[in-house]
C-alpha cells in the first residue's frame, strides 16, 4: 500500500487515510501519527494526527484544536 505523494491533494490524503486506517471505538488520543500509520488503526483523534501530518507534508496549513 503506497502512501499519498508529498504533492498529493487534500482530498487524496483524506481518502487515503479513510480507506487505509481502521477506526477503533476508544476515547482520546492514544497513539502518535507514526504508530497509527504503522498499525493502520486508531480512534478519531489518532486518525486525525496522520491526516494532519500528510496535509502539512503537502504544504497545506492545518492545526488540530481540542473541542
Amino acid at each position: 500500500m503506497a502512501r499519498p505523494s508529498r504533492c498529493a491533494s487534500r482530498a487524496s490524503a483524506a481518502t487515503w487515510v479513510r480507506n487505509n486506517v481502521e477506526w477503533l471505538p476508544t476515547w482520546g488520543a492514544t497513539q502518535a501519527a507514526d504508530v497509527t500509520l504503522g498499525s493502520q488503526r486508531g480512534n478519531a483523534m489518532d486518525i486525525a494526527s496522520p491526516l494532519i501530518a500528510l496535509l502539512r507534508a503537502g504544504s497545506y496549513g492545518w492545526r488540530q484544536e481540542q473541542m
